[in-house]
C-alpha cells in the first residue's frame, strides 16, 4: 500500500469520526430541547386541564366530563384523559389504555410525571376553594378560604411529535455529516495528491531500476527533504550499477547453480572467490535444510492425524456424557417435584382426614339431638319443618365430610343414581342468596325434575356447581353481569363428538355455565386445570378449585370443556353419562324403628355424644350405661360380664383405643357382641375391627335409624361390615 492510500486511510476515518461525533452531540442536544418544549407544554395542558376539571367533578355530570375530556383530546399530542374523584376511583377514561396502577400522590404536589414506552403521563390533583362555615361575609379575606381536593386528572402526552422531530434531526445532522466527510475527504486527497508527487517520480524510477532499467534520471527542483531524498537516490543508483557490473559473473554461478548447481570457486580470485564459496556453502545447507524441513513436516501431519483422531473419540465420549448427565439432572429436578408434590398432598390429607374426625364428632351430635328433637315435637308444629331443615343441612355437611374423606383417601367413594334436577334447584337457591345484586341468575332445565339421571354422589355435584359459579362471580364482580345455568339432556353421535374432543358417543346430561366477565385467553385456558394455578391475587385463591371440578367430573366418566374470549365471558360444558337404571331412595327418619329392652355398655371420650348415645338408645327401649373412660369402661365390664348385653364403643379414645378395649372384652367373654364407631372410615380400619371380633363397624356421624339397625342385626348375631 502507498503513502498516498496509508495516508487517506488514516485521515478520513478520523474526520469520519469527528464529524459523527459533533452530528450525535448536535442531535443530542436538539432532542433534549424538543423534549424538554413538549413537558412544557404538557404541564400547560395539564394545568389547563385542572381548571377545566374542576365544575365537571364537583357536579359529578358524566356528560360535562365527556365534554371536557373531548375539549383536552382535541390536542393532537393528548393521547388519553383520566379523571379521578378523590377516593382514587376511575370516572371518565377516553383514549389508549394506560396501566391501571397509580402511584404514590401527593395532593401538595401540583404536577407529577412518568414517562411510559410511547408517551408521558402526567398526574395532578383538581381542587376547589370553598369559604369557611361560620365566617363574617363582611370582612372575608382570603384566610377564610380552603382549597379541598375533589379528584385528580391523569393526561397522557403521545411521543410520536418528538419522534418524529428526532426522526427529521438525525436524519439532516447525518447529511450533513456526510457532506462535511466528503468534501474533507476530497480536501484531503488533493492535498496529500500535492505533497506526494515527487514522491512518485522516484517511485517510477526505482521501478525502472528493478527491471533493469537504468536509464531514467530525476529531475527535482525541491530544496526541501524530497529534494535531499531525490540527491541520495540519484547516488544509491550509480553506486548499485557499478556493483552490479563488477558481480556480474557470480550471478550467473548462482542463476545457474539453481540451489544445486555449484558455482567454480577457481574461477574468481580475491574476496569474489570467498563470496562463491559461501554462496556454494550456503546452497548445501539450503539442500539439507529443505530435506529435514520436508521429514518434518511429514512427521507433523502424521501426529495431527493421530490426536484428531483421538480428539473426535475424546468429543463424542464428552457429548455422550453431558447428555446423560442432562438427562440425569432433569429426571432428578422433576422426581424431587414429584416427591414434593406427592410430601404436600400428603399433608393435606393427613390435615382433612383430622378435620373430618373432629366434624363427624360435631355432626354426630347435631344430628342426634335434632332427631330427638323432632321425635319429641308434635305433629304439625312449625317446629317440626326447622328441625328437618336442620338436619338435611347437617346431612349435607355430613357428605361433605366425605368428600374432604375421599379427597384425602382415607375412604372411599360411594357413587348412587340421582337426579341431577334437584341438586341444581339447591345450588340455584343458594346462589340467589349469596350473590351480589349487581349479578343476575338465568336458569334453563329443559328436562323435567324426574329426569336427568346420573351415577355420582350429590355432594359433589354440588361442590362442582358451587365452584364454576363462584369462579364465575368473582370474573364479574367489577362490573357485573348474567349467570346463566343450564340442563339438558343429548344424543351424542359421531358428529358431535367429532367436534367434542374426549367425548364418545352415547347419551349424556349437559351441565352449562356461562358469564358475560372478563373472559381468559388461550394461555390462560391451557392451564385453568393445572393444580395450584391461579389468576386470583394472593389469598382469594388456591387454584386447586378447577383441578378438583375436573377430578370428580373424569371420576364419573364424564368431560369438562371450556370456551372464552377477552372481553366477552366465558362458557363452562360438563357432559355426565345418562344412567339409564333405576334409583334407589333412601328410608325416612319417620319409619318405626326397631328397638329392645338389652343392657348396652355406651363409651366414648366425648361426653356429649356419650349423653347423646344415652338418650337415643333410652327412647328405642334399651337399658345403658354410659363412661367417657375406656378404663373405666373394662372395670365395669368385669365387675359384670354376663349382665352387659352389648358394648358400643368410639375407636379413637385416649388410653385403651376402641380395638384395645374390644380385645381386651372378648378376652373376657367370647360371645360379647361389639359395635366399633369411628369418625375416620377406611379399609384398614373395619379390616383390623373384623380381625379383632368386632361384630359391626359404623361411621360417624350415625343417626337413629342406623344405630338401631345395626344393634339389632349384632344382636340377632348378622352383624355386617
Amino acid at each position: 500500500m502507498t503513502f498516498k492510500m496509508k495516508s487517506l486511510f488514516i485521515m478520513i476515518p478520523i474526520l469520519v469520526v469527528v464529524s459523527l461525533i459533533f452530528t450525535f452531540d448536535s442531535i443530542k442536544t436538539e432532542k433534549e430541547i424538543i423534549r424538554s418544549e413538549i413537558i412544557k407544554r404538557a404541564e400547560t395542558v395539564t394545568t389547563l386541564a385542572t381548571k377545566t376539571g374542576e365544575l365537571p367533578i364537583l357536579s359529578g355530570n358524566p356528560e360535562l366530563l365527556k365534554s371536557t375530556v373531548s375539549f383536552l383530546r382535541a390536542n393532537s399530542e393528548v393521547s388519553s384523559v383520566d379523571f379521578y374523584n378523590s377516593k382514587m376511583e376511575l370516572l371518565v377514561h377516553d383514549g389508549l389504555p394506560i396501566s391501571k396502577s397509580l402511584p404514590a400522590l401527593n395532593p401538595d404536589s401540583p404536577i407529577s410525571m412518568a414517562e411510559v414506552e410511547d408517551s408521558f403521563v402526567f398526574y395532578a390533583p383538581v381542587f376547589t376553594v370553598k369559604t369557611k362555615e361560620n365566617f363574617d361575609f363582611f370582612l372575608e379575606t382570603d384566610s377564610v378560604k380552603v382549597r379541598e381536593n375533589i379528584g385528580w386528572i391523569r393526561l397522557g402526552f403521545s411521543k410520536s411529535s418528538m419522534r418524529e422531530n428526532e426522526r427529521k434531526i438525525v436524519s439532516r445532522g447525518l447529511l450533513l455529516a456526510v457532506i462535511f466527510a466528503m468534501g474533507s475527504s476530497a480536501l484531503v486527497y488533493f492535498l496529500i495528491s500535492l505533497a506526494t508527487r515527487p514522491l512518485g517520480n522516484i517511485v517510477k524510477v526505482a521501478n525502472d531500476i528493478a527491471h533493469g532499467d537504468f536509464s531514467q534520471e530525476i529531475e527535482s527542483e525541491h530544496q526541501d527533504e524530497i529534494g535531499t531524498l531525490a540527491k541520495a537516490f540519484c547516488a544509491m543508483k550509480s553506486s548499485i550499477r557499478q556493483v552490479l557490473h563488477e558481480t556480474n559473473g557470480i550471478i550467473l554461478a548462482v542463476q545457474n547453480g539453481d540451489l544445486k548447481t555449484r558455482g567454480n570457486a577457481e574461477d574468481f580470485e580475491g574476496d569474489w572467490k570467498e563470496l562463491v564459496i559461501g554462496v556454494n556453502n550456503l546452497t548445501d545447507a539450503f539442500a539439507k535444510a529443505n530435506e529435514e524441513l520436508h521429514e518434518a513436516k511429514l512427521n507433523l501431519e502424521r501426529r495431527v492425524e493421530e490426536r484428531t483422531v483421538e480428539l473426535v473419540l475424546a468429543n463424542s465420549d464428552l457429548q455422550e456424557e453431558i447428555t446423560e448427565r442432562k438427562r440425569v439432572k432433569e429426571m432428578q429436578a422433576k422426581l424431587e417435584q414429584e416427591l414434593r408434590q406427592a410430601q404436600k398432598m400428603e399433608a393435606i390429607g393427613t390435615l382433612a382426614a383430622g378435620i373430618a374426625h373432629d366434624f363427624n364428632n360435631l355432626l354426630t351430635g347435631i344430628l342426634g339431638f335434632t332427631q330427638l328433637a323432632m321425635r319429641k315435637a308434635p305433629a304439625g308444629d312449625p317446629m317440626q319443618c326447622d328441625l328437618e331443615r336442620i338436619y338435611e343441612s347437617g346431612m349435607r355437611a355430613a357428605d361433605l365430610v366425605k368428600q374432604i374423606l375421599t379427597f384425602s383417601r382415607q375412604s372411599e367413594q360411594k357413587l348412587r343414581a340421582v337426579q341431577i334436577v334437584p341438586i341444581v334447584m339447591e345450588v340455584l337457591k343458594l346462589l340467589r342468596s349469596s350473590l351480589p345484586t349487581t349479578i343476575s341468575i338465568c336458569q334453563d332445565i329443559s328436562i323435567p325434575a324426574d329426569g336427568g339421571v346420573i351415577l355420582a354422589d350429590p355432594t359433589q355435584i354440588h361442590q362442582v356447581l358451587l365452584n364454576l359459579a363462584t369462579n364465575a362471580s368473582h370474573a364479574m364482580q367489577t362490573h357485573g353481569g348474567v349467570l346463566s345455568i343450564a340442563v339438558s339432556e343429548l344424543e351424542a353421535d359421531a358428529l358431535f363428538v367429532s367436534t367434542h374432543p374426549g367425548l364418545k358417543a352415547g347419551s349424556y346430561v349437559r351441565l352449562t355455565v356461562d358469564d358475560d366477565g372478563h373472559g381468559m385467553n388461550a394461555a390462560v385456558m391451557e392451564r385453568i386445570f393445572d393444580p395450584y394455578f391461579t389468576t386470583k391475587a394472593v389469598g382469594d385463591g388456591t387454584g386447586m378449585g378447577l383441578a378438583v371440578v375436573q377430578g370428580i367430573i373424569k371420576s364419573l366418566g364424564g368431560t369438562i370443556m371450556v370456551y372464552s374470549e377477552l372481553g366477552r365471558g366465558t362458557s363452562f360444558q360438563i357432559f355426565l353419562p345418562r344412567f339409564s337404571g333405576a334409583i334407589i331412595h333412601e328410608l325416612q327418619i319417620t319409619e318405626p324403628l326397631p328397638g329392645g329392652n338389652e343392657r348396652i355398655l355406651l363409651v366414648d371420650d366425648e361426653q356429649p355424644l356419650t349423653e347423646l348415645g344415652r338418650e337415643m338408645l333410652e327412647s328405642l327401649g334399651y337399658r345403658v350405661s354410659i363412661t367417657t373412660s375406656s378404663a373405666d369402661a373394662l372395670d365395669i365390664f368385669r365387675a359384670r360380664p354376663w349382665e352387659i348385653d352389648l358394648v358400643i364403643t368410639d375407636m379413637t379414645m385416649p388410653g385403651l383405643t376402641g380395638k384395645e378395649l374390644a380385645r381386651e372384652v372378648i378376652a373376657i367373654r367370647p360371645d360379647i357382641p361389639i359395635i366399633l364407631c369411628s369418625g375416620l372410615s377406611t379399609k384398614s380400619s373395619a379390616t383390623d375391627a373384623r380381625e379383632a371380633g368386632i361384630r359391626e363397624f359404623i361411621m360417624k356421624p350415625y343417626v337413629l335409624s342406623s344405630l338401631a339397625a345395626a344393634i339389632r342385626r349384632v344382636l340377632a348375631g348378622n352383624g355386617a361390615y
